[in-house]
Protein backbone atom coordinates (compact mmCIF):
# COMPACT_ATOMS: atom_id res chain seq x y z
CA UNK A 1 0.00 0.00 0.00
CA UNK A 2 1.58 3.55 -0.51
CA UNK A 3 1.42 4.76 3.34
CA UNK A 4 3.02 1.58 4.13
CA UNK A 5 6.21 2.91 4.82
CA UNK A 6 4.66 6.17 6.37
CA UNK A 7 2.83 3.78 9.00
CA UNK A 8 6.45 1.80 9.24
CA UNK A 9 7.88 5.27 10.24
CA UNK A 10 4.91 5.79 12.92
CA UNK A 11 5.80 2.74 14.17
CA UNK A 12 9.96 2.90 14.59
CA UNK A 13 9.14 6.48 15.90
CA UNK A 14 7.09 5.39 18.95
CA UNK A 15 9.42 2.58 19.57
CA UNK A 16 12.95 4.46 19.15
CA UNK A 17 11.99 7.98 18.55
CA UNK A 18 14.36 8.02 15.49
CA UNK A 19 14.60 7.29 12.18
CA UNK A 20 17.36 8.03 9.70
CA UNK A 21 17.24 9.41 5.98
CA UNK A 22 19.71 10.86 3.30
CA UNK A 23 21.29 14.20 4.61
CA UNK A 24 22.52 16.31 1.91
CA UNK A 25 25.49 19.22 2.07
CA UNK A 26 26.11 22.46 0.46
CA UNK A 27 28.75 25.49 1.24
CA UNK A 28 29.03 28.71 3.04
CA UNK A 29 26.44 31.34 3.53
CA UNK A 30 23.80 29.34 0.93
CA UNK A 31 20.39 31.24 0.36
CA UNK A 32 17.94 28.97 2.03
CA UNK A 33 14.15 28.99 1.26
CA UNK A 34 11.74 31.21 3.51
CA UNK A 35 9.75 28.99 6.34
CA UNK A 36 6.50 28.58 5.64
CA UNK A 37 4.19 29.86 8.84
CA UNK A 38 0.38 29.01 8.79
CA UNK A 39 -0.38 31.24 11.76
CA UNK A 40 0.56 33.98 9.71
CA UNK A 41 -1.84 33.30 7.68
CA UNK A 42 -4.69 32.24 10.30
CA UNK A 43 -5.97 35.87 10.91
CA UNK A 44 -8.32 38.68 10.06
CA UNK A 45 -11.08 35.96 9.88
CA UNK A 46 -9.24 33.55 7.77
CA UNK A 47 -10.88 29.86 9.91
CA UNK A 48 -8.72 27.48 7.53
CA UNK A 49 -5.65 27.83 5.68
CA UNK A 50 -4.15 25.01 2.97
CA UNK A 51 -0.77 24.22 1.72
CA UNK A 52 0.43 21.51 -0.71
CA UNK A 53 3.51 19.03 0.36
CA UNK A 54 6.02 18.15 -1.75
CA UNK A 55 7.12 14.97 -2.58
CA UNK A 56 10.74 14.06 -2.38
CA UNK A 57 12.07 11.66 -5.23
CA UNK A 58 14.88 10.07 -2.87
CA UNK A 59 12.89 9.23 0.02
CA UNK A 60 10.56 10.18 2.49
CA UNK A 61 8.48 13.31 1.92
CA UNK A 62 9.98 14.76 5.32
CA UNK A 63 13.96 15.10 6.24
CA UNK A 64 14.44 14.07 9.79
CA UNK A 65 17.37 15.78 11.43
CA UNK A 66 18.56 16.61 15.07
CA UNK A 67 19.03 20.44 16.58
CA UNK A 68 20.19 22.35 19.99
CA UNK A 69 17.28 24.79 20.77
CA UNK A 70 16.91 27.44 23.26
CA UNK A 71 15.45 30.53 24.34
CA UNK A 72 17.35 33.83 25.09
CA UNK A 73 15.13 36.75 23.97
CA UNK A 74 14.64 35.22 20.98
CA UNK A 75 14.87 31.35 20.09
CA UNK A 76 18.00 30.42 18.69
CA UNK A 77 19.14 27.13 16.78
CA UNK A 78 22.00 25.02 16.18
CA UNK A 79 22.00 22.01 14.10
CA UNK A 80 23.45 19.38 16.04
CA UNK A 81 26.22 17.70 13.70
CA UNK A 82 25.94 14.00 14.85
CA UNK A 83 23.06 13.91 13.26
CA UNK A 84 23.54 11.11 10.71
CA UNK A 85 23.37 10.42 6.90
CA UNK A 86 21.50 7.49 5.15
CA UNK A 87 24.76 5.66 5.85
CA UNK A 88 24.41 6.10 9.72
CA UNK A 89 27.19 8.12 9.31
CA UNK A 90 27.19 11.78 11.91
CA UNK A 91 27.44 14.50 9.62
CA UNK A 92 30.23 16.17 11.66
CA UNK A 93 33.05 15.42 13.67
CA UNK A 94 31.90 17.37 16.52
CA UNK A 95 29.14 19.00 18.31
CA UNK A 96 29.95 21.11 21.18
CA UNK A 97 26.59 20.93 22.88
CA UNK A 98 26.82 16.71 23.10
CA UNK A 99 30.43 17.01 23.87
CA UNK A 100 29.53 19.16 26.73
CA UNK A 101 26.77 17.23 27.89
CA UNK A 102 28.74 13.71 27.60
CA UNK A 103 31.82 15.09 29.56
CA UNK A 104 29.34 16.85 32.33
CA UNK A 105 26.64 14.57 32.82
CA UNK A 106 27.46 13.53 36.18
CA UNK A 107 27.73 17.36 37.25
CA UNK A 108 24.66 18.87 35.22
CA UNK A 109 20.90 18.69 36.37
CA UNK A 110 18.41 16.99 34.24
CA UNK A 111 16.62 20.31 33.52
CA UNK A 112 19.82 22.08 32.22
CA UNK A 113 20.97 18.82 30.28
CA UNK A 114 17.34 18.87 28.37
CA UNK A 115 17.70 22.11 27.70
CA UNK A 116 20.95 21.77 25.89
CA UNK A 117 20.54 17.88 24.34
CA UNK A 118 19.86 17.89 20.96
CA UNK A 119 15.71 17.48 19.64
CA UNK A 120 14.12 15.44 16.60
CA UNK A 121 13.08 18.55 13.95
CA UNK A 122 11.12 17.65 10.70
CA UNK A 123 11.84 19.74 7.04
CA UNK A 124 9.26 19.32 4.27
CA UNK A 125 9.12 21.52 1.21
CA UNK A 126 5.57 23.32 0.72
CA UNK A 127 4.28 25.05 -2.35
CA UNK A 128 2.17 28.12 -1.03
CA UNK A 129 0.04 29.14 -3.95
CA UNK A 130 -0.55 32.46 -2.26
CA UNK A 131 2.69 33.30 -2.73
CA UNK A 132 3.31 31.18 -5.55
CA UNK A 133 6.95 29.74 -3.97
CA UNK A 134 8.62 26.62 -2.41
CA UNK A 135 9.50 27.30 1.35
CA UNK A 136 10.49 25.28 4.46
CA UNK A 137 7.70 24.10 6.63
CA UNK A 138 9.41 22.34 10.04
CA UNK A 139 8.06 20.59 12.71
CA UNK A 140 8.57 18.75 15.93
CA UNK A 141 7.52 14.77 16.83
CA UNK A 142 4.10 16.06 17.60
CA UNK A 143 3.72 18.14 14.32
CA UNK A 144 5.02 15.06 12.13
CA UNK A 145 3.26 12.72 14.21
CA UNK A 146 -0.28 15.43 13.28
CA UNK A 147 0.57 15.05 9.54
CA UNK A 148 1.20 11.35 9.17
CA UNK A 149 -2.08 10.86 10.94
CA UNK A 150 -4.21 13.04 9.22
CA UNK A 151 -2.41 11.35 5.63
CA UNK A 152 -3.79 8.18 7.04
CA UNK A 153 -7.05 9.13 5.86
CA UNK A 154 -5.99 9.13 2.45
CA UNK A 155 -4.62 5.31 1.77
CA UNK A 156 -5.25 5.11 -1.52
CA UNK A 157 -2.99 8.39 -2.51
CA UNK A 158 0.63 8.05 -2.98
CA UNK A 159 1.65 11.17 -1.35
CA UNK A 160 5.33 10.28 -3.28
CA UNK A 161 4.23 10.95 -6.94
CA UNK A 162 2.71 14.44 -6.88
CA UNK A 163 2.39 15.00 -2.58
CA UNK A 164 -0.86 15.78 -1.00
CA UNK A 165 -2.25 18.83 0.89
CA UNK A 166 -2.69 19.77 4.46
CA UNK A 167 -5.11 21.99 6.35
CA UNK A 168 -4.67 24.25 9.15
CA UNK A 169 -7.10 25.59 11.47
CA UNK A 170 -6.52 26.99 15.16
CA UNK A 171 -6.27 24.86 17.91
CA UNK A 172 -7.68 26.12 21.13
CA UNK A 173 -4.87 27.44 21.89
CA UNK A 174 -5.48 29.88 19.03
CA UNK A 175 -1.76 28.19 17.23
CA UNK A 176 -2.08 26.71 13.29
CA UNK A 177 -2.96 23.20 13.68
CA UNK A 178 -2.94 20.09 10.92
CA UNK A 179 -6.37 18.43 11.52
CA UNK A 180 -6.81 16.78 7.89
CA UNK A 181 -5.19 15.74 4.17
CA UNK A 182 -6.43 16.22 0.99
CA UNK A 183 -5.56 15.08 -2.77
CA UNK A 184 -3.96 17.69 -4.54
CA UNK A 185 -5.68 19.81 -6.59
CA UNK A 186 -3.15 18.97 -10.07
CA UNK A 187 0.00 16.92 -10.90
CA UNK A 188 3.66 18.27 -10.23
CA UNK A 189 3.85 18.93 -14.34
CA UNK A 190 1.24 20.89 -14.18
CA UNK A 191 2.01 23.10 -10.98
CA UNK A 192 5.17 23.63 -12.90
CA UNK A 193 3.31 24.88 -15.93
CA UNK A 194 0.66 26.92 -14.27
CA UNK A 195 3.33 28.33 -11.85
CA UNK A 196 5.23 31.63 -12.52
CA UNK A 197 8.23 31.34 -10.34
CA UNK A 198 8.14 27.20 -9.41
CA UNK A 199 9.05 25.10 -12.22
CA UNK A 200 11.21 22.25 -9.83
CA UNK A 201 11.55 21.14 -6.17
CA UNK A 202 14.75 22.25 -4.09
CA UNK A 203 17.02 19.20 -3.32
CA UNK A 204 15.17 18.94 0.25
CA UNK A 205 18.47 17.12 2.02
CA UNK A 206 20.07 20.27 0.96
CA UNK A 207 18.24 23.05 3.24
CA UNK A 208 17.97 20.44 6.17
CA UNK A 209 21.51 20.19 7.36
CA UNK A 210 24.66 22.47 6.23
CA UNK A 211 28.01 21.13 5.57
CA UNK A 212 30.25 21.60 8.35
CA UNK A 213 32.38 24.30 7.29
CA UNK A 214 34.31 26.76 9.36
CA UNK A 215 31.63 29.62 8.99
CA UNK A 216 28.77 27.13 10.17
CA UNK A 217 30.67 25.59 12.77
CA UNK A 218 32.14 28.82 14.30
CA UNK A 219 28.51 30.03 14.75
CA UNK A 220 27.81 26.77 16.08
CA UNK A 221 30.20 27.62 18.92
CA UNK A 222 29.58 30.88 19.13
CA UNK A 223 25.63 30.06 19.99
CA UNK A 224 26.89 26.77 22.54
CA UNK A 225 29.28 29.53 24.37
CA UNK A 226 26.06 32.09 24.46
CA UNK A 227 23.74 28.78 26.18
CA UNK A 228 26.69 28.06 28.54
CA UNK A 229 26.86 31.29 29.68
CA UNK A 230 23.11 31.62 30.05
CA UNK A 231 22.11 27.86 31.81
CA UNK A 232 25.73 26.69 32.94
CA UNK A 233 27.92 30.07 34.14
CA UNK A 234 29.61 28.53 36.63
CA UNK A 235 30.97 26.14 33.47
CA UNK A 236 31.33 29.06 31.17
CA UNK A 237 33.55 30.90 33.47
CA UNK A 238 35.93 27.73 34.02
CA UNK A 239 35.51 27.61 29.64
CA UNK A 240 37.23 31.05 29.65
CA UNK A 241 39.59 30.52 31.49
CA UNK A 242 40.90 27.76 29.59
CA UNK A 243 39.94 29.44 26.38
CA UNK A 244 41.77 33.09 27.26
CA UNK A 245 44.02 32.70 24.32
CA UNK A 246 41.26 31.61 21.71
CA UNK A 247 40.86 33.60 18.43
CA UNK A 248 37.11 35.81 19.10
CA UNK A 249 37.36 37.17 15.75
CA UNK A 250 34.33 34.17 14.67
CA UNK A 251 31.02 35.22 13.71
CA UNK A 252 28.82 36.38 16.12
CA UNK A 253 25.95 34.01 17.25
CA UNK A 254 22.84 34.12 14.72
CA UNK A 255 19.37 32.72 14.69
CA UNK A 256 19.98 30.01 11.98
CA UNK A 257 16.91 28.75 11.40
CA UNK A 258 14.93 30.09 13.81
CA UNK A 259 12.22 32.26 12.17
CA UNK A 260 9.66 29.18 11.84
CA UNK A 261 9.30 29.18 16.06
CA UNK A 262 5.70 30.32 16.51
CA UNK A 263 4.38 26.86 17.43
CA UNK A 264 4.51 25.47 21.32
CA UNK A 265 7.14 22.68 21.34
CA UNK A 266 6.44 20.22 24.23
CA UNK A 267 9.42 17.67 25.60
CA UNK A 268 9.59 14.54 23.82
CA UNK A 269 12.36 12.79 25.78
CA UNK A 270 9.61 10.44 27.83
CA UNK A 271 9.96 6.74 28.12
CA UNK A 272 7.79 4.99 25.03
CA UNK A 273 5.75 2.71 26.13
CA UNK A 274 4.33 0.26 22.93
CA UNK A 275 1.66 -2.31 23.07
CA UNK A 276 2.82 -6.09 23.64
CA UNK A 277 3.03 -7.16 19.91
CA UNK A 278 5.62 -5.00 18.40
CA UNK A 279 4.66 -6.01 14.75
CA UNK A 280 0.84 -4.31 15.57
CA UNK A 281 -0.01 -1.86 13.36
CA UNK A 282 -0.85 1.53 14.99
CA UNK A 283 -4.19 2.97 14.03
CA UNK A 284 -5.29 6.75 14.12
CA UNK A 285 -6.82 5.87 18.05
CA UNK A 286 -3.45 4.06 19.12
CA UNK A 287 -1.20 7.45 17.71
CA UNK A 288 -3.61 9.94 19.64
CA UNK A 289 -4.14 7.89 22.82
CA UNK A 290 0.14 7.53 22.73
CA UNK A 291 0.60 11.92 22.46
CA UNK A 292 -2.38 12.80 24.86
CA UNK A 293 -0.72 10.10 27.73
CA UNK A 294 2.57 12.06 27.06
CA UNK A 295 1.21 15.35 27.19
CA UNK A 296 -0.64 14.51 30.50
CA UNK A 297 2.83 13.78 32.16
Amino acid sequence: MPLDKYKKFIREKLASGSVETKIGSHEGKKKYLSYYNPNTQLTNGINEVVVRVLPNKDGLFFQQFRKHSFKIGTRKNAICMYSRDAHGETVGKECPFCDFLEENKGSLNKNIQYILSAKDSYLILVYDKSADEIKKFEVNDYGITDILIALQNLDDLDPDIDGFNIHFCKDENGYAKVYKASPPDNTLDELFMSSKNVKSIPDIFKEAIPTPNQYIMENIRSLFDLAIQAFAPTFANSRQESNSGRDNDSPLASNYNSDFNDFETHKTNEEVVLPEDPEEDFGVDDIKRFLNERKRR
